[in-house]
């Protein structure tokens, strides 16, 4: 994938070649060391080389063109804030302990957003995802807009439903990157999926829930001979629901290790996660010590056990 004519959102660089998918920015090769040491939570990249789904590379270039990262840096562009701070932005040429600098403030410390002192974002939200305006949906999720929100005056729908029956293929896609459960109810009993009439948008939906088992199954590839049983069984819901979002920021971590090889800007281990225990930070960092057939075994273990599990919900129900 080419990004011809555009430019890195944090030095200004030519032609990057790398996207952070949950910001919904460009970033070039030297930018990207310094968002990958941010860890997953602040940044999630991917090499515009790399397979993409569809819907999302295409909401990446849409939503970055239309000005994805004035808002991020909104105090720094908009002539109109008062005070206006003053802060120099990095040029391609400067050295990456600058551009860490400044990264880190915009992307972690969220210093340059605007922060708004309105109270109806979520509402505001409702009718923003109606539109094409990728750019003012971006807006409102980073100011503090509920990406879940049960509207009551509309039928107790969200974000989510509007989006899926205004037909903005788009902002639902934008949606999705924040987090949004396409398995909510409205009033009536439907979900999102339930509201769809484009077999392209159903498809998406769908699949929305299990993109977890699809990365880590494209990781691994289909491979025989797993043993009978699964030492994650026993595991609760919930400490095998943190498992599977570890072990997939582990296979992230390795699959763009691998994309920047040629560049020797590979990251040993996942970055310390501050809203996470110490515990279970050490038990992340610990997954790069697996070696091959060890994660794939891991993975292949969390598979299954995604399956056994989804298997006896639909048997309850």
């Amino acid at each position: 994938m080419s990004s011809r004519g555009s430019v890195c959102a944090d030095c200004s660089a030519p032609d990057p070649s790398w996207a952070s998918v949950n910001r919904l920015v460009l970033v070039c090769a030297d930018c990207v060391q310094v968002h990958r040491s941010l860890g997953r939570q602040v940044s999630q990249v991917k090499s515009l080389n790399d397979s993409w789904n569809g819907p999302l590379l295409d909401l990446i270039l849409e939503v970055y063109g239309q000005g994805s990262n004035s808002v991020w840096e909104h105090i720094l562009v908009d002539t109109t804030v008062t005070p206006r701070k003053h802060r120099k932005k990095p040029q391609p040429q400067d050295p990456l302990s600058v551009k860490e600098d400044f990264i880190r403030q915009k992307y972690s410390q969220l210093a340059f957003i605007n922060k708004t002192e309105d109270t109806d974002l979520s509402q505001q939200l409702h009718s923003a995802v109606r539109t094409t305006s990728l750019k003012v949906s971006l807006r409102l999720l980073t100011s503090g807009g509920d990406v879940n929100f049960v509207s009551k005056e509309k039928g107790s729908t969200t974000p989510l439903h509007v989006a899926v029956m205004s037909n903005q293929r788009l902002q639902v896609e934008l949606l999705l990157v924040f987090g949004a459960d396409p398995l909510i109810r409205d009033a009536n009993g439907r979900t999102a999926l339930d509201c769809s009439m484009d077999k392209e948008m159903q498809e998406r939906l769908m699949s929305a829930p299990f993109v977890v088992q699809e990365r880590l199954l494209a990781f691994v590839g289909r491979q025989a001979g797993q043993q009978e049983t699964n030492p994650l069984e026993s595991l609760s819901d919930r400490v095998f629901e943190e498992l599977a979002k570890d072990v997939y920021d582990e296979v992230d971590r390795r699959e763009t290790n691998q994309a920047m090889s040629s560049v020797k800007a590979m990251t040993p281990f996942l970055p310390v996660n501050p809203v996470l225990s110490s515990t279970r930070n050490q038990g992340r960092q610990k997954l790069a010590t697996l070696i091959r057939h060890e994660f794939n075994s891991l993975v292949l273990d969390v598979l299954k056990e995604c399956q056994r599990r989804m298997n006896e919900q639909e048997t309850v129900i």
